[in-house]
């Protein structure tokens, strides 16, 4: 439990403000999927291919230097021997699906085949004729397409920074209406909100307005434009026993979406997360998008039991079985009481959210100046926020969630 404060947040240049322990196993799967692998695995198919063509001319110039020959085919040996070993690293640390699996499976997967017919030809063809040479040259220059087409389509469909569909999900039953935290008296909102709106809820929605306002104003001043913020869209899940969504995957324009903010008041009901957390899984899957990060900031009192949050679990699996994971950051709001159901959520969200970017965490405020200022600071820590591959997001958190499973 976190009061006011958002800890362990990855800076902008990766690293995390607390502690990060990762296993051996998920250094080497992000070893595996890093841009230096790819470097390593490029020098390696060139070194092969310039002494499979030396090897080629000395055959026809100089038949009788058998032992730069030699020497060249040992190289060879070594260099696809290593090959062997990284895919079987890769087998190890991703399992049998990464090469059948995914937005690039098929391509891994005729990766390995490749790699075993160009090492058994190395070792059926030893004296190899002019039609052997040139399959053996093909077979070698497909590892540097492959590479090459992926790290393009990488570049071009992954921004400097990520946009994000933010899911603000805000309850609204009768608990929500009390009284003991209210919207600043002097905030720009003020006005609006202290006749309908003089409560819980309505210091929410003036939190959730300084997120917006926030999120442009970081942008104006970091780029010198806020076209990249506008990349983001917002949505607002609205409940109580039943749930309404006051604003869809929209564009961050604060007045708009305040006055649709004011359509609605806190109830007598009940609070039922269930019906909360369905409405953001329909939201997400109708809305998906590769290229945003789904962010859920979940405001409640927290004065809920649920019986179990196995609905939840199947939201986060199903999402990160899409390269998406959902960030959910729970807010509990007013004393130090019933957030517990809280915090089990955003656990169990964190249990798919990948190493080394954002994390799902809960976040107690017991007044309205520590709500507004948490939701600010949010907006800030998005800013910060490095984009990371869809895929290899996806493939990271396959390791992450074996080694957990096989530690429980």
């Amino acid at each position: 439990m976190n009061y006011g404060t958002i800890p362990n947040v990855v800076s902008a240049d990766g690293n995390s403000s607390g502690p990060n322990k990762k296993s051996t196993c998920t250094y080497i799967a992000e070893f595996l999927e890093s841009r230096a692998m790819q470097w390593i695995i490029l020098i390696l198919v060139t070194a092969d291919v310039l002494a499979l063509m030396v090897i080629t001319i000395i055959k026809l110039f100089h038949p009788d230097d058998t032992s730069l020959i030699g020497l060249l085919s040992n190289l060879i040996f070594v260099i696809n021997t290593g090959f062997l070993v990284e895919m079987l690293l890769r087998f190890i640390v991703f399992g049998p699906t990464y090469f059948y699996n995914g937005k690039y499976g098929p391509l891994h997967g005729l990766d390995v085949l490749i790699i075993l017919a160009t090492f058994g030809f190395e070792l059926l063809f030893e004296d190899k004729d002019k039609e052997v040479v040139e399959l053996l040259l093909l077979l070698r220059f497909w590892r540097i397409i492959k590479i090459w087409n992926v790290e393009k389509i990488d570049h071009n469909e992954l921004p400097e920074r990520p946009a994000f569909h933010v899911i603000f999900v805000m309850d609204r039953g009768g608990s929500m209406g009390a009284s003991d935290i209210t919207p600043q008296n002097n905030s720009r909102n003020y006005n609006y909100l202290r006749t309908s709106h003089n409560n819980r809820l309505g210091a929410a929605y003036d939190a959730v307005c300084s997120f917006m306002e926030t999120r442009l104003h970081t942008y104006q001043q970091s780029v010198g434009s806020p076209l990249i913020a506008k990349q983001d869209m917002v949505s607002l899940v609205i409940f109580d026993d039943k749930v309404d969504v006051a604003f869809e995957n929209k564009s961050l324009d604060v007045n708009l979406l305040f006055d649709k903010m004011l359509e609605y008041k806190a109830t007598k009901g009940r609070s039922d997360y269930i019906v909360a957390i369905n409405k953001v899984d329909e939201l997400v899957t109708k809305h998906f998008d590769a290229k945003r990060l789904n962010v859920v900031i979940f405001l409640s009192d927290g004065e809920v039991e649920l019986p179990t949050l196995n609905n939840l679990d199947s939201v986060c699996k199903r999402n990160a079985e899409r390269g998406s994971s959902l960030y959910l950051y729970t807010v509990h709001i007013g004393p130090d009481t019933g957030h517990y159901t809280l915090e089990m959520m955003s656990d169990v969200a964190k249990t798919y959210n990948p190493p080394d970017h954002l994390s799902s965490q809960v976040t107690m405020v017991m007044d309205e100046v520590m709500l507004k200022n948490l939701l600010i600071r949010m907006a800030i820590v998005l800013q910060d926020q490095k984009a990371v591959m869809p895929e290899k997001r996806w493939w990271i958190v396959q390791v992450t969630r074996k080694l957990c499973g096989a530690s429980s």
